[in-house]
This record gives structure tokens, C-alpha cells and sequence, in this order.
């Protein structure tokens, strides 16, 4: 990637960004649940979910829900939002991370090359589209919403609000 001979297009740059907020709203959010779980208030726990890493901050509100002895349907509704929200923190956090290239890309695309010890092929080139990104967009704001309404079912409103 030491030889880009164009920069990368500002459609994929905006498209990135938009990730990277919309990641960091659901964080938020995930952290406001950990707070609710916990019976505590979100101002001082905010202090410590936004110091830590969403994927700890995660296990603990599935460790809360077993604590807590949620009802199931609750407990199935987080286990799978959760989940959702795993699996494109995953590929956030690959693009996020990555090295970005248009040196083996065309025009529209980019080659972001990825590291993960994790996996048998250690360093991966791997084309992104801004319909990649969109769509990953697309999923993130899928789990923003279903936090939303989730908290709004967990979190009464205060009378008058």
C-alpha cells in the first residue's frame, strides 16, 4: 500500500465516519444497559463503561442477566441484540483498524488490509465498496433501534416527562 497512486474517495471516508458514530451510540447504549441491569445510576457508571471495551462491557451484562435471573424472553431479546451487535462490532473494528490502500483497488473501492492472530491466515487483503459500508451502517443502526426500544421498556419514565 506504499504506492497509492490516488487518494481514497471521500464517499468511502463519509461512509466510514458514519460507522465509527453510530458504533459509538450503540457502545453508549450498551453501557446505559449494563447501568439499568445494574440498578445503578448511568452518570457515575458512565465513568466506568466508557473506559472499558464493548466486548467486556457485554459479557458483563450477560453475566448481570444470569445474576438478576431475568425472564427468559428479556434475556433470549439482549442475548440476540447482543449478538447482532458482536457481529458488526467485529467487522467495524477490522475497518476501523485496517489498513487502508488504493494501490490493489479500482476506482469506487478500497483495499483495507486486516490482521487478526486469530485466524489461519494471519494478514488479509480485503476489497470494501461503499455498499459494504453501508450496509454495515445499515446493521449498526438496526441494533441502535432495538436498544432504543428496549431501554425504553426497561427505564420508566418519570411521571410528567
Amino acid at each position: 500500500m506504499v504506492n497509492d497512486t490516488r487518494q481514497i474517495e471521500p464517499k468511502l471516508l463519509q461512509r466510514l465516519g458514519a460507522l465509527v458514530v453510530v458504533s459509538g451510540r450503540v457502545e453508549g447504549l450498551i453501557g446505559d444497559l449494563f447501568a439499568t441491569l445494574m440498578r445503578g445510576d448511568r452518570g457515575p457508571l458512565y465513568l466506568v463503561t466508557e473506559r472499558i471495551a464493548v466486548s467486556t462491557l457485554m459479557d458483563w451484562v450477560r453475566t448481570l442477566l444470569a445474576i438478576r435471573s431475568a425472564p427468559p424472553a428479556i434475556a433470549k431479546e439482549i442475548g440476540e441484540i447482543l449478538d447482532a451487535a458482536k457481529a458488526f462490532q467485529g467487522e467495524r473494528n477490522a475497518l476501523v483498524h485496517g489498513r487502508w490502500g488504493t494501490d490493489k483497488s479500482e476506482p469506487g473501492t478500497v483495499m483495507v488490509a486486516t490482521i487478526d492472530l486469530q485466524r489461519s491466515e494471519v494478514i488479509v487483503d480485503r476489497l470494501v465498496t461503499a455498499a459494504d459500508l453501508d450496509e454495515l451502517i445499515a446493521e449498526a443502526l438496526a441494533v441502535e433501534q432495538s436498544l432504543l426500544k428496549l431501554l425504553a421498556r426497561l427505564v420508566p419514565r418519570a411521571s410528567g416527562n
